[in-house]
């Protein structure tokens, strides 16, 4: 006599989750995983998503507990780290590097079903550049005389979804010139000073 065990297929399914959101900002998104239910016997048995199953797999497809690193768009460049939610699976993104713009790597999501298989879909956060903008100052005195100017600075606004969303210029960053300095010094013309709130001070050459 023998014996035949047929096996039913009952694997879960997953659907990846994306998400956009200006430079700097922390973006969170949730992939679609759900269980499936098969006929035996007449009888309809369910197979679900276990509890607090939700786990992120890094590069190589490991397991992770805790962080794993956010790559840019050419996967080898560290730009952020991703973290999960074990009991919903919501991933969140916190960006390091608040100058990269546009795709970030697509991190794999896994979960598991109530029947022991694991399934993984992604989840790709995109990044929505911003720009802030700047209008020069002038100022005009008699020769000899110390003169001021302060240029203005306005943070860059830019709509995201249909939602208008604006990155405010950091008051709390003392400014500088563009090399980190505070002070330049031209040969023959004067000596230019930038204060933390952004007001330049020009001493110019007593002969220029």
């Amino acid at each position: 006599a023998s014996y035949t065990p047929t096996v039913k297929a009952a694997a879960p399914t997953a659907k990846p989750a994306t998400s956009k959101d200006i430079q700097g900002a922390t973006q969170t998104g949730t992939p679609t995983f759900a269980g499936t239910t098969v006929q035996v016997n007449g009888q309809d048995k369910p197979v679900t998503i276990k509890a607090n199953s939700y786990k992120l797999l890094d590069k190589d497809g490991n397991e992770v507990s805790g962080t794993t690193p956010a790559y840019a768009a050419d996967g080898t460049t560290v730009i952020g780290n991703f973290s999960i939610d074990p009991a919903t699976g919501t991933v969140t993104f916190t960006p390091t590097d608040k100058s990269y713009t546009g795709t970030v790597t697509p991190v794999k999501v896994q979960a598991e079903s109530s029947n022991g298989i694991k399934v993984d879909t992604t989840y790709t956060p995109e990044i929505v550049p911003v720009t802030p903008t700047a209008t020069p100052a002038t100022s005009t005195d008699v020769q000899g005389a110390t003169q001021t100017g302060k240029p203005e600075f306005k943070g860059g606004t830019v709509t995201v979804d249909g939602v208008e969303k604006t990155v405010a210029i950091n008051e709390t960053v003392p400014a500088t010139f563009e090399d980190g300095t505070t002070t330049k010094t031209v040969p023959n013309v004067g000596t230019y000073t930038v204060a933390p709130d952004g007001t330049v001070t020009f001493v110019p050459e007593k002969s220029f």
